[in-house]
């Protein structure tokens, strides 16, 4: 499959000509939209990238066990504070990246923009927020419905549905000029943002993540796939394995042994919720230190999710599964610890014993095998997806 997979990846490079989201057009024929996965084949679903699945899974796994320590009782350890810190320092920009790197979906062969990923976005974001207030009202809450008001989980298909919209602007301004535009907005954003209008069609997190997903598509599949295999093609590889995962860990002491007013400002710049008149007291009221921080976000945040992607399996595994799944877990994930969490579930565990602490990780595992594994949730999906692809011919005629 490998083989195969690194066969039609060098006849797309080939197709493809250029470099950058125009390139990329075409280069991979469908794609999952579940998972933002491509298929190398024209025509087919059945073969997929191992090595972006097997991330996405690692990501997803994260995004599990970041909302069980989210929802932990009293979470002021050194180890279970850290931890949640040092997830949220960059799993969700990477997704995003990852998301813009498979960003050519939104074009068919014939370079025209498919709107029914848009359409698919929208639509699984609306079932997201009528399951969340359906969940809320269930257990007793009074939850209001503003679909336009994305201040949880919801907003990260709401933000990729208005990033798909922007693939084509993308494809006719070059990386050179988009993308110190786009971080020079993301830098004043901090600004005029504010408790008020920063949820507001999730606008905070549309704007600083935005810089991310455009360098996925302009860096595109094919050359996502040839650094790859030059990375991974070495006797060496084990040689990167190493440093990433020695990246990986050097972060997380760094964080451990920070002051905690101090470590929590990595996490608001990771999250986008970071206003400046909110962090101005921390900061001691320096704007210039405020936006070296959001730059230096951009620099951990890409050094961090690299050296994540990189310990990485190339090859298809348990990962995999959890790859191509990833929304279905991303969805479900948070009702499903919404209930545990009112059910006194997570106060009981740590009534336990003292070792209990460590209950998201084993616990996080545990939900992702067993929200990822069923298929029929894809096949609702694709129904779902092939209802979008209807809605937007339909309109073409």
């Amino acid at each position: 499959m490998e083989s195969d997979a690194r066969n039609n990846i060098v006849d797309a490079d080939k197709a493809a000509g250029a470099n950058g989201p125009k390139a990329a057009r075409g280069a991979a024929s469908d794609t999952d939209i579940l998972s933002n996965a491509p298929s190398l084949m024209k025509g087919s679903s059945s073969k997929r990238v191992a090595f972006f699945d097997n991330a996405k899974g690692m990501l997803i796994l994260l995004v599990v066990i970041g909302h069980l320590l989210t929802f932990m009782p009293n979470n002021s350890s050194a180890l279970t504070s850290t931890a949640t810190i040092w997830i949220y320092s960059f799993h969700m920009p990477l997704f995003l990246f990852i998301g813009g790197i498979f960003a050519s979906k939104s074009y068919n062969e014939r370079n025209e923009y498919r709107g029914e990923n848009f359409l698919f976005y929208m639509a699984l974001c609306l079932i997201f927020v009528l399951l969340s207030l359906v969940a809320t009202v269930a257990m007793g809450g009074d939850e209001g419905f503003n679909f336009f008001n994305q201040a949880n989980s919801p907003w990260y298909l709401w933000v990729m549905a208005i990033y798909v919209l922007l693939v084509p602007l993308f494809s006719r301004i070059k990386a050179g000029v988009m993308l110190p535009i786009l971080i020079a907005i993301a830098l004043c954003s901090g600004f005029w943002l504010n408790s008020d209008n920063r949820t507001l069609f999730a606008c905070a997190k549309l704007i600083v993540y935005c810089p991310i997903f455009a360098a996925g598509c302009y860096i595109g599949l094919p050359r996502a796939m040839r650094i790859q295999e030059r990375l991974f093609g070495s006797n060496k590889v084990w040689i990167v394995r190493i440093a990433a995962l020695a990246v990986l860990v050097a972060w997380f002491v760094f964080l451990y042994q920070l002051d905690p007013e101090k470590a929590i400002v990595f996490k608001r710049m990771s999250t986008a919720w970071n206003e400046f008149d909110i962090m101005a007291d921390s900061l001691g009221g320096s704007a210039w230190l405020f936006i070296a921080l959001r730059l230096g976000f951009y620099v951990w945040s890409a050094a961090i999710g690299i050296a994540f992607m990189l310990i990485a399996p190339k090859s298809r595994c348990f990962l995999s599964r959890w790859g191509e799944h990833s929304l279905q877990i991303y969805i479900l994930h948070i009702i499903v610890i919404r209930i545990m969490s009112h059910c006194g579930l997570f106060e009981y565990l740590l009534g336990l014993s003292h070792w209990m602490i460590l209950y998201p990780f084993v616990l996080g595992v545990l939900l992702t095998a067993l929200i990822g594994a069923p298929k029929f949730l894809q096949t609702w999906a694709d129904a779902l997806k092939g209802l979008c692809k209807k809605a937007v011919r339909t309109e073409a005629r």
